[in-house]
């Protein structure tokens, strides 16, 4: 059994408690400072949630190494992304430029899918926890986070 903390509630860190949670007896931990994890996906899309786009290509991502991007794109893809969102159960609307919404049209109903799987798979979430401090532990073996409230 491994316990797994997972700092910060954001896109990626949701996803990263997800995926790390599909470990058999994992015990995952996110912690988010905020005193609610996803607050940037919210307005995403204009509080809609662009999820993706159909389009993918490494010239709409800024930056100076386009190899990354494809990189990126080649370990988790489109068809990915799509095939990870429709698995918990987020159907899909496309609009112009091949840009992909959820069918509500609701950047909350992305966020309220990834709570319940979150916590359908047992992951412990501390909102309002700043991590200030990430130290190995006495005995060499794991770590101790230390967050803002010295807890």
């Amino acid at each position: 059994m491994k316990d797994i903390a997972v700092i910060g509630g954001g896109a990626s860190g949701l996803m990263a408690a997800y995926v790390a949670a599909e470990g058999e007896g994992n015990r995952v931990h996110l912690f988010e400072k905020q005193k609610k994890a996803g607050r940037k996906l919210l307005v995403t899309g204009n509080g809609r949630c662009n999820i993706s786009n159909r389009n993918i290509h490494h010239s709409r991502y800024h930056g100076h190494n386009p190899r990354f991007v494809n990189n990126v794109f080649g370990r988790f893809g489109l068809q990915d992304t799509i095939d990870f969102f429709q698995s918990i159960g987020l159907p899909f609307t496309e609009e112009e430029d091949g840009k992909l919404f959820p069918a509500s049209l609701q950047a909350l109903t992305v966020m309220r899918l990834l709570e319940y799987e979150l916590e359908r798979r047992g992951v412990t979430t501390h909102l309002h926890r700043r991590a200030d401090h990430v130290l190995p532990s006495a005995k060499g073996a794991g770590i101790t986070i230390i967050t803002a409230g010295k807890e």
